[in-house]
């Protein structure tokens, strides 16, 4: 079966990005637990996808441009807008792989990033990475190195620079490129919605669930994993 990734954990119920919506998902049985990551501006790895406030918190600030302990401060829903790193990895069990879109891939992002991660044999980690020269840096980490090629003709480049598995959108899952890449043997794992799609990033439908069950992908990022997980048995039945 279809491994369940939550996007940015439970975010169709919880504020996303956020230790509510990480446990949240592992309760809800997902297979792995998404968050995005980003590094202030004295080195700390935050999880948060934007790359400012104004979003979630009504503030023009940038992450980059904060510390971590100004960052502490902001609340959005209640809970903070940023957690650190250190958040994401307590509310997920040490069991769960846990996925990180690297969205700071600056040197000094990815010097941070490397120093923050816990050694390879603690836990599972997916570094999601979208440049080749940032996959070219940790294919030889430890942990396993998910490519988010930018568009779908890329996959071999990625893959020769050494990542592990291969993330396309949904609107890029056709048969013709997934049995190029499943030829590799490499895991295919897809985001559902987003562009082409007519729903929001990470949202599903049982006509999307049942598609992409038959094309026979690897993982599906969504942000209601129980509902996912029901879509999913469903079919099975």
């Amino acid at each position: 079966m279809i491994q369940i990734v939550a996007h940015r954990g439970a975010s169709a119920t919880h504020r996303e990005n956020s230790p509510a919506s990480w446990r949240a998902a592992v309760a809800a049985g997902a297979d792995a637990v998404e968050s995005d990551v980003r590094v202030t501006a004295d080195g700390h790895v935050v999880c948060i996808h934007d790359a400012d406030l104004a979003r979630l918190a009504g503030r023009p600030d940038r992450v980059a441009d904060l510390t971590a302990a100004a960052l502490a401060g902001v609340t959005a829903g209640g809970v903070p807008a940023a957690p650190v790193f250190a958040d994401a990895l307590g509310a997920v069990s040490p069991s769960v792989p846990l996925m990180l879109d690297v969205k700071d891939e600056t040197p000094a992002g990815l010097d941070a990033l490397a120093a923050a991660l816990p050694e390879p044999d603690a836990r599972p980690i997916v570094l999601a990475l979208h440049a080749i020269e940032s996959v070219r840096r940790f294919a030889d980490s430890g942990h396993t190195v998910l490519a988010m090629i930018p568009q779908p003709g890329l996959w071999t480049a990625f893959l020769d620079a050494g990542a592990d598995a291969v993330r396309l959108w949904e609107r890029d899952a056709e048969p013709t490129i997934l049995a190029a890449i499943a030829a590799r043997t490499v895991p295919i794992w897809v985001t559902a919605g987003g562009g082409g799609t007519g729903r929001a990033v990470g949202d599903i439908d049982r006509t999307a669930v049942s598609r992409l069950a038959t094309l026979g992908v690897d993982a599906i990022l969504v942000n209601d994993p129980a509902g996912a997980r029901q879509l999913l048995e469903g079919l099975a039945a």
